[in-house]
């Protein structure tokens, strides 16, 4: 896979060089259909899987909350409220156990008894839950609190306490502004999909407007029926390019797991409007 510096050099390069050709064919090349068609779907497809590839650089996993992350979080805030009393490490395990009821119960006894009954320092007993647990969140958290309990029992359960707390106020901040986010995402699908209506109105505007500049004189005697819908069919073939090229763009850059549902979206905007617009007389 590309450095990501390179993928977008690369996508810019080619959404220049690709739109420049677009328009030079919509103009150009109007009435080889043959040709334009061809360029028009090979070029759409470059600047695809040049956006795909840079997608695939790009693109992050969305935030996501297990439930193993959960619990760990609830004992240990248990566990932290009663060191910040003042009770040392064992026995504030022990009390946070009698309080705690979730699903990591077990592994939580097995800590205790490795402290308790065994006599392994809090420290390492706390690596070898480290390794029992499959989140890289969980294992972080496990991290902080070992640091933390190197000081003060007191001070490492009030900042335990804080932890855990700011941690649960950063996760709902994140969850808003992904509701606000997806209430966006929700706008910008729908002006995907008019812009797809627009264009084919556009095209169809336009190849009237291009028929009546070549040959007014044609059309007004009832004779320009079969040049009228070779460029016609050649602006709606030019104008469809544009549809599928921008919502892909805009779902990159959105984070979207599945950008192609955008241009497919267009897409059909697009061919729905331009069977109507067909039937205009």
């Amino acid at each position: 896979m590309k450095p990501l510096k390179k993928v977008e050099a690369t996508c810019l390069a080619l959404s220049v060089l690709i739109n420049a050709s677009l328009l030079i064919a919509a103009v150009k090349l109007m009435h080889d259909i043959t040709v334009l068609v061809a360029f028009t779907a090979a070029s759409t497809l470059t600047v695809y899987l040049a956006l795909l590839q840079a997608y695939r650089c790009t693109v992050t996993k969305r935030f996501t909350i297990t439930s193993e992350v959960k619990e760990l979080e609830n004992f240990l805030l248990l566990w932290g409220e009663f060191m910040s009393r003042g009770e040392n490490p064992e026995a504030s395990l022990m009390r946070a156990l009698s309080k705690y009821e979730g699903p990591l119960k077990g592994l939580m006894e097995d800590l205790a008894a490795t402290i308790v009954e065994a006599g392994v320092p809090v420290k390492q007993a706390l690596s070898s839950l480290r390794y029992k647990l499959s989140e890289k969140q969980s294992h972080r958290l496990i991290l902080l609190v070992q640091r933390l309990i190197e000081h003060s029992t007191q001070r490492a359960g009030k900042r335990i306490v804080d932890l855990i707390l700011s941690l649960r106020e950063n996760r709902q901040l994140r969850e808003s502004l992904e509701q606000v986010i997806r209430a966006e995402a929700f706008k910008v699908k729908l002006l995907c999909v008019l812009s797809g209506c627009l264009l084919a109105v556009f095209a169809y505007a336009s190849s009237i407007l291009a028929a009546l500049s070549a040959s007014s004189t044609s059309i007004m005697e009832g004779g320009l029926s079969a040049e009228l819908s070779t460029i016609r069919f050649s602006y709606y073939t030019a104008f469809f390019a544009f549809t599928i090229y921008p919502p892909t763009l805009v779902a990159l850059f959105m984070g979207e797991a599945k950008p192609y549902a955008y241009s497919l979206m267009c897409a059909l905007a697009y061919i729905f409007t331009a069977l109507l617009t067909s039937l205009l007389r």
